[in-house]
């Protein structure tokens, strides 16, 4: 009895597939009609027209009503003072900058100059301690010939008055002033 129970259910279960399965056809066909139907309309009589419409034309109406209202003009007019106040900030800092890099030749010019007074200076020096070393080791050998003059028991006055004069001359080129009486009293030859 249950084969002949699952036989009569599966029989049906057929049969309500196949009654399904008309039914869907049928509705595909009732689908793609209308589809039809809505497809032989004019474009401008649907709704998915206007839907799609509706956007662009408010577009247009908002920037018809921006226009007539100046909002462009004011932005664009803002453009223009913010782009006339930048380039006020751009020549400023451009002459900062030319100001900056005039200065700063300026300085590099008074370094240089000061280098060349200094180099100068350093070479007159060097020749100034070239000519006192010199006369230092003139004096030197002056003053050795003249304490040999003295060392002597007859003294020659004459020699040791030449001496003393060229020590004389010698101080005076290098420090100044007259050294001749200094010498003179300090050094009493006649006794």
């Amino acid at each position: 009895m249950q084969k002949v129970t699952q036989g009569k259910y599966s029989k049906q279960n057929q049969m309500i597939n196949e009654d399904l399965g008309h039914q869907k056809k049928q509705l595909e066909i009732d689908k793609l009609q209308e589809e039809l139907k809505i497809l032989k309309h004019p474009l401008y009589c649907r709704l998915s027209f206007y839907a799609a419409l509706a956007p662009i034309v408010v577009s247009i109406v908002a920037i018809v009503f921006s226009i007539s209202n100046g909002l462009f003009e004011t932005n664009s007019k803002l453009l223009e003072i913010r782009k006339g106040v930048l380039q006020l900030e751009i020549n400023k800092f451009e002459s900062q900058k030319d100001s900056l890099r005039i200065k700063n030749k300026q300085f590099a010019d008074s370094i240089k100059l000061e280098t060349k007074k200094v180099r100068k200076e350093l070479t007159s020096i060097k020749t100034k301690y070239s000519k006192l070393n010199n006369d230092k080791k003139l004096l030197l050998g002056k003053i050795s010939t003249l304490e040999i003059e003295l060392n002597k028991s007859p003294i020659d006055k004459n020699k040791t008055q030449k001496l003393i004069d060229e020590i004389s001359v010698i101080l005076e080129r290098n420090l100044g002033g007259s050294f001749n009486n200094d010498f003179d009293d300090s050094f009493d030859i006649g006794k």
